[in-house]
């Protein structure tokens, strides 16, 4: 089985730390979800990838404008339950391609469910972070964005950097 290129719009397993997980000390996330890769900016000096997920859950939001609801038909044809899920929009995590966190997905030989639809993204942008709008807006593949698209979309996050020996780069700890 091989690794699975990190593209927009694909949802991965992954060990995804909460915000209030990073801000309690965490590490690791409390379990594997699956999550949405929203950017993969790929650095031309060691060629590796910067991705930034954001986490898919069962848990309905208190505030509709922090979350995206997948539909049914989306979730079936992922392989997904049958139960309520959304993309949380108003938090994610940023890590070093492939990262110690991506997952095998339980029961199959794969790190990945498939991708969202194409139309999907576009739809929902506005929901998201500005990271997600530049790369969604401008319609770039995040792989290729242009420099100055790669700047806007690092000055959309702070990410909460860590001295660990993992290539995790960190919970961006924003919030809508």
């Amino acid at each position: 089985m091989s690794l699975p290129e990190p593209e927009l719009g694909l949802v991965i397993c992954y060990s995804y730390v909460w915000r209030h997980e990073a801000a309690a000390g965490r590490e690791e996330g409390a379990k594997d979800r699956p999550c949405v890769i929203v950017t993969a900016i790929e650095r031309a000096a060691n060629g590796e990838a910067i991705v930034t997920v954001m986490p898919i859950t069962h848990r309905e939001p208190d505030d509709a404008a922090k979350a995206v609801e997948i539909p049914l038909a989306t979730k079936k044809r992922l392989g997904l339950d049958d139960q309520r899920s959304w993309i949380m929009v108003n938090e994610g995590n940023q890590f070093v391609w492939p990262g110690y966190d991506l997952r095998k997905i339980p029961g199959r030989n794969k790190y990945d469910y498939g991708f969202l639809p194409p139309n999907f993204i576009p739809k929902h942008v506005e929901q998201g972070p500005r990271v997600a709008q530049t790369a969604w807006v401008a319609g770039d593949n995040p792989m290729r964005a242009s420099a100055r698209t790669q700047r806007e979309m690092r000055a959309a996050f702070i990410p909460c950097e860590r001295s660990s020996p993992k290539s995790y780069v960190g919970n961006l700890g924003y919030g809508l």
